[in-house]
């Protein structure tokens, strides 16, 4: 059997699904990790929509009602979602959603396909994850929540030295907001079982690839520990 049709880990865990080569190449690239030192952290909670959710089935017949639903694997993730939720508004640490933004047409799409002017239908963010009154919901017109937003400034304005994320998909924006927010300096952390996808493959890969370069990537219940939220 080629490296190129090996089959998934059994375990689930992103951290077997290199091989042993591609393992070892990645480690020896990745640099030393610093002992974590934030003490500011943010919560961003990432497309977590109606539309990107949809009902809890099976991914392809979750489409049926929502082209761009996740699904059950989605659903997976909702009750770590919800413990990251709870701690952070537990200690009056800050909480931000983001949605996708209607103007795409005007920025470029994000993925293949044509885009419109019109607002797309399931951006709400679903109920079981819904924001509380004083918690901003950022709309955001390309993958990152950091294009094209003011996200920044308003991290800096906060204080904030960390961010930690969770939602989908993992292989896109919360991918693309992991990269962009190292890119700005902030500590990023990414909970592993907080993020979802349509592919298993493109979700374990990426959490691989982001944990080797731009963020930590760890189950919420140690990202909370490690913040001391937990």
């Amino acid at each position: 059997m080629t490296e190129l049709n090996r089959p998934l880990p059994e375990s689930g865990d992103w951290r077997e699904v290199l091989s042993a080569e591609d393992a070892a190449n990645l480690s020896e690239y990745s640099r030393s990790r610093k002992p974590f030192t934030g003490v500011s952290p943010t919560l961003l909670v990432v497309d977590v929509t109606e539309a990107f959710v949809g009902p809890n089935l099976p991914v392809f017949e979750a489409q049926k009602t929502w082209r761009q639903a996740c699904g059950d694997k989605a659903w997976a993730v909702v009750p770590a979602i919800r413990g990251l939720l709870e701690a952070f508004r537990a200690a009056g640490r800050p909480v931000i959603f983001t949605t996708p933004d209607g103007g795409q047409r005007w920025t470029g799409p994000v993925t293949r396909g044509t885009t419109t002017t019109d607002v797309p239908e399931g951006r709400e963010i679903i109920a079981a994850v819904e924001p509380r009154e004083d918690e901003w919901v950022l709309r955001k017109p390309k993958a990152s929540a950091f294009f094209g937003t003011p996200l920044v400034s308003s991290l800096t304005h906060r204080g904030c030295d960390s961010l930690v994320v969770a939602g989908g998909t993992t292989s896109g924006c919360v991918r693309a907001t992991a990269v962009d927010g190292s890119s700005y300096g902030f500590e990023m952390l990414v909970a592993e079982d907080g993020c979802f996808d349509r592919a298993t493959l493109n979700h374990m890969v990426n959490l691989a690839d982001l944990d080797a370069k731009y963020a930590r990537v760890l189950p919420a219940a140690e990202i909370l520990a490690l913040l001391g939220l937990d």
